[in-house]
């Protein structure tokens, strides 16, 4: 509709609107009305004469007839509007005006009606409604902010006139603009409170609270929430927060009563049965508090938390059996559902060390122990296994657990006393298939010997169990009432250890609950000499103690280099060899190898080196036992390597076959070379270990290999996919805290990848992306882990690697990848971020490997920013 201004084409009209009926409650219709309207042409033209002779009064009042007939006329009501402001007729202007209003909202002709009602509040400032429609005007429009403020002004002078019920419809606006608002929240309340509508004050007392506690004011929400409640009871949101507000000040009953009708009204409402349940535990009633835990827990395995507590808080309350019920319960979802062994194993480790003596807790124990590689822990757990099943005369399930510990421990010093807590107990056979990987080889001793030794009344020649372990059969025979057995350990313990009880606080109170009498001991400080002068201990196992430290590195190793060279380097310097050469793989295959050379000497000659270890291959065969040789000069049968021996200068040597299924995979050689020298039978029984070891190690690290493989790999690059990277991250980060070896990531990307990206197209991406990761593959080290972290976006995991010395590895492979281009012209640079795990107090390796991905990713997205192939260290700031 086109607006026609005052005094201007008066002739034309618009259509009409719908205002008669007010108008003609102003102006009454004359009796000759429809006689009239064809004159109004007429009317128009003398109404424009007499605008233009100055004649206002005139004008005023042929325009006022002109109304009568056309009352939605824009242009008569503008210049009546108008010609009352010329005639200072102030009530006639602000009538006129406020019909012009009427106009242009039925019209929907929003920007006007704003204009028209500004008019009026600038003549009178006072006039509320006008005010308030204003607001709405404003509010339709979308002028949020001035919608705000009118109904903000209108609310206050609705107040101030006492018009209590207007005053809150302006709220209701205001706080439906500004949701955000904590006054007009709060504002909204109290009127409401006024007005006698607690339904609305409490729901906008909620409103309040929420933003009150979404800053930081705990306070003043909980005030809010216990107002709201006490306003409208029925309100549920109101009820669940004062239950919020109890349970935070401590009241957990009143807050359980608080909830415990709302959870009866709306059963399935997780948010109530959770606070319900948290409510229970904190007043102790864990009854009540069970069934809600695991339904809770099998609908959202996030509240995990709350079983813990349970958990705990039947402990704490004596009750261990419903606890180990409950972690049964637990078991399968939480392992299997969620894989979080690591959080089961230490609830199971909680419920066990509450009652040490529970069979049932202790036997899921050693399986977790097993999977997180624990291995201290695992032989803990299975030597008190193993006493409570003696000490419970279930001795098929004792000698089980014997050989779980040989597994974990095959050179342990206790291994021959408990066997003979077996004896005439299990099978015979059984016994002695026992008793056979308990022996000695190549020093004539076994655990039967010892054992026969012992039955006749001779000492055992073998060393005696652990004090440790000694202890804890002692204090498990004390619990179960078996006297006679706790005299016996408590015997043995004073003979093989004198003095210890005034180390050891725990041995001290075994003897006086029992009333032991410990042999008298003058000097506690030469407790490990009198043992040693007792127990006389022969010098073979002086080397096969350290059997289990060397395998335990051997098998910490993730590569068969690393495997070789431990090996190799540990082996040689134990013995003191002059080199330490071991060589591994088939024929038809190049082998790997390994040397350990003693200080003064060269490097072996590898082609030398590699013909006499193929010939002695040949020599030794698959024999278990090796071939020793004390002086090379001696034995024909070495003639044919005669020069090699000599270019090497080989006096003495042990030979030691590594055998893998029956196979013969390759050879240790242990070497002497400045003179001859004879070999004990210690350093054999050494060497024929480790190289078992070896054998095992390099098998299992295949198998990882094999495995890694299964993992699948992206088909554009040959690289291992995204879903393995967090794997691999925990997998690398166990093994390097355990090791104590430094472990790096880093994150490779095209310099303005997405730029590149809307450039050349998907297709010509990705072929530039295989070919870039076919570098990648080709020239990382075999020992470091490369993934395809995104479209365009390597991840490089760097094992065994300073963060420093991951810069000059970085630039090889950026220099390399600098020369791929998309085409023929366009060779992209690429940016890179490495970081380094933090391996400090408390390390956890999940937490480790998230740091260090945030700050990663972080890092790659300050360097997207900058132009150019940047490397950016990034470093622990915590």
């Amino acid at each position: 509709m086109t607006i026609l201004e005052p005094f201007e084409n008066l002739t034309k009209r618009s259509c009409s609107v719908n205002l008669e009926q007010i108008l003609l409650q102003i102006f009454p219709v004359p009796a000759d009305f429809y006689s009239c309207m064809a004159n109004t042409e007429k009317l128009f033209e003398k109404a424009q004469k007499m605008l233009l002779k100055q004649k206002f009064d005139a004008a005023f009042e042929i325009f006022r007839e002109l109304l009568v007939y056309e009352p939605g006329n824009e242009a008569v009501l503008l210049n009546l509007a108008d010609l009352s402001y010329r005639l200072e007729r102030k009530d006639d202007y602000l009538r006129f005006h406020r019909l012009l209003a009427d106009l242009y909202m039925e019209h929907k002709v929003l920007p006007k009606a704003i204009a028209t009602c500004q008019k009026i509040l600038k003549t009178t400032p006072q006039d509320i409604p006008t005010l308030a429609r204003l607001a709405l005007l404003l509010k339709q429009s979308g002028k949020t902010s001035e919608a705000i403020d009118a109904f903000r002004k209108a609310s206050v002078a609705y107040r101030r006139n006492q018009n209590v019920a207007q005053a809150l419809e302006c709220l209701q606006h205001r706080a439906d603009l500004d949701p955000d608002s904590l006054d007009a929240q709060t504002e909204l309340a109290e009127v409401a409170c006024e007005t006698g509508n607690p339904a609305l004050g409490a729901s906008a007392l909620m409103r309040a609270g929420k933003i009150a506690r979404k800053n930081g004011m705990e306070e003043r929400w909980a005030e809010m929430a216990d107002r709201a409640h006490r306003l409208d009871p029925s309100n549920k949101a109101a009820g669940i927060a004062a239950a919020e507000v109890c349970l935070a000040r401590g009241r957990a009953r009143e807050a359980a009563l608080l909830l415990e009708p709302l959870s009866l009204a709306a059963p399935d409402d997780l948010k109530v049965l959770e606070l319900l349940c948290r409510a229970y535990l904190s007043s102790r009633e864990f009854g009540k508090a069970e069934p809600l835990c695991l339904r809770l827990y099998q609908t959202n395995p996030e509240t995990i938390s709350l079983a813990e507590q349970l958990i705990r808080g039947l402990l704490s309350n004596g009750e261990k059996a419903r606890a180990f019920e409950l972690l049964g319960a637990i078991k399968e979802q939480m392992c299997l559902g969620q894989g979080m062994k690591n959080e089961f194993l230490a609830l199971a480790e909680q419920v066990y060390h509450a009652d040490e003596n529970n069979l049932e807790i202790l036997e899921l124990l050693p399986p977790l122990y097993n999977e997180f590689n624990r291995e201290s822990d695992l032989r803990l757990a299975l030597a008190r296994l193993f006493n409570l099943y003696l000490a419970s005369e279930r001795y098929d399930k004792a000698a089980d657990t014997l050989e779980s510990i040989l597994d974990v421990d095959p050179y342990g010093i206790a291994h021959s006393d408990r066997l003979l807590n077996l004896e005439g107990h299990i099978d015979n056979v059984w016994y002695r298939n026992i008793a056979a990987r308990i022996s000695v080889p190549g020093l004539g001793l076994s655990s039967t010997s010892g054992l026969s030794q012992e039955q006749n009344g001779e000492p055992k020649s073998g060393p005696p169990a652990a004090l440790d372990d000694l202890i804890v059969e002692a204090e498990i025979c004390h619990r179960y009432n078996l006297t006679s057995k706790l005299m016996d350990v408590l015997q043995r313990i004073d003979r093989h250890y004198p003095g210890a009880h005034i180390t050891h606080a725990s041995l001290s109170e075994l003897y006086e609950m029992s009333g032991f009498e410990p042999a008298p001991f003058e000097n506690p400080a030469e407790v490990g000499a009198s043992t040693s002068e007792t127990v006389p201990q022969p010098a073979p196992y002086e080397e096969l103690g350290k059997i289990s430290s060397i395998a335990m590195l051997i098998h910490r190793q993730g590569t068969p280099e690393r495997v070789l060279s431990t090996a190799a380097e540990q082996l040689g310097t134990l013995v003191g060899a002059s080199r330490c050469w071991i060589s591994i793989g088939r024929r038809g295959s190049d082998p790997i190898t390994a040397e350990y050379i003693a200080a003064g000497l060269t490097p072996s000659d590898p082609q030398a080196a590699l013909t006499v270890c193929s010939l002695l291959a040949e020599l030794v065969g698959i024999g278990p036992e090796g071939w020793t040789v004390d002086r090379v000069a001696s034995v024909k049968q070495l003639e044919p390597i005669s020069s090699q021996l000599h270019q090497l200068g080989i006096f003495s040597f042990v030979a030691v076959p590594l055998i893998d299924k029956e196979q013969l995979e390759g050879i240790l050689l242990l070497e002497q070379c400045q003179a001859p020298r004879r070999w004990t039978e210690g350093e054999k029984v050494l060497a024929r270990s480790v190289a078992s070891q070896v054998a095992i190690a390099i098998h299992s690290t295949r198998l990882r290999r094999l495995v890694r493989s299964l993992a699948g790999t992206d088909l554009s690059t040959g690289l291992l996919p995204r879903s393995v990277y967090l794997d691999c991250l925990l997998a690398e980060a166990r093994r390097a805290e355990e090791q104590s070896r430094p472990l790096s990531v880093c994150l490779m990307e095209p310099s303005g990848a997405a730029r590149l990206s809307r450039t050349y197209g998907n297709l010509e991406m990705q072929s530039y992306i295989r070919r870039v990761g076919g570098i990648v593959s080709s020239r990382v080290r075999q020992n470091d882990i490369a993934i395809r972290y995104g479209s365009c976006t390597f991840a490089l995991c760097l094992p065994d690697t300073p963060l420093a010395d991951s810069r000059p590895l970085i630039e090889n492979l950026q220099s390399q990848l600098c020369q791929v281009k998309i085409d023929s012209v366009v060779s992209p640079d690429f940016c890179a971020v490495a970081g380094e795990l933090f391996f400090g107090m408390g390390f956890d390796a999940v937490d480790a490997v998230t740091e260090v991905i945030n700050r990663l990713e972080g890092s790659m997205e300050t360097m997207r920013k900058q132009p150019g192939g940047r490397i950016l260290l990034s470093t622990f700031a915590g």
